[in-house]
């Protein structure tokens, strides 16, 4: 929308604001204590997320300054960043609906869950620093590209693993 330059200061403090009590309400009222098992690490992801906000806002009141509507070249390496983070954190996610490979075997299956959660936190860490690396390097339309490509292989794989895991444990008949 079109408003005053002066809201445009509300967008550095709502974002991270928002992002702060969305993270601390579902960890309070919606994830059953499961999130809460996690401890210390749900509080630095939290952190994380926070500041990357924080970043995102600030880049807002950059474009507007500069009157652009460019992504700068940081974008994608602080995208991978974001994968590499969320990729350390899954290995250590208790089944939730929140936060994580969230599919109908994944939520059905404890077994699918962490199997799956601990494969999708190697290729979500790596893809990540590919991204991150490859936009220090190459130029800017290039390393976009990159992260289309490696944001789509991220999240296909684990998708079909669960799958795949959860098909191969019904039919072994092994307690899911």
């Amino acid at each position: 929308r079109y408003g005053s330059k002066a809201t445009l200061w509300i967008i550095p403090i709502i974002l991270p604001l928002l992002t702060y009590t969305t993270f601390h309400l579902v960890a309070r009222f919606g994830s059953n204590g499961q999130l809460d098992k996690m401890g210390f690490k749900y509080e630095r992801l939290k952190f994380l997320l926070v500041l990357l906000m924080s970043a995102l806002a600030s880049y807002i009141l950059f474009a507007v300054k500069e009157q652009t509507t460019a992504l700068p070249a940081v974008i994608p390496g602080l995208i991978g960043l974001l994968f590499a983070v969320f990729g350390n954190y899954f290995p250590v996610l208790k089944q939730n609906s929140y936060i994580g490979v969230k599919t109908p075997w994944t939520l059905k299956s404890e077994v699918v869950w962490n199997k799956t959660h601990k494969m999708a936190g190697q290729y979500w860490f790596a893809g990540g620093l590919i991204i991150f690396v490859s936009s220090l390097f190459l130029n800017h339309a290039t390393s976009t590209i990159l992260l289309l490509v490696v944001t789509v292989v991220i999240s296909i794989i684990p998708i079909t693993f669960s799958y795949l895991e959860y098909q191969r444990l019904t039919k072994s008949d092994q307690s899911i």
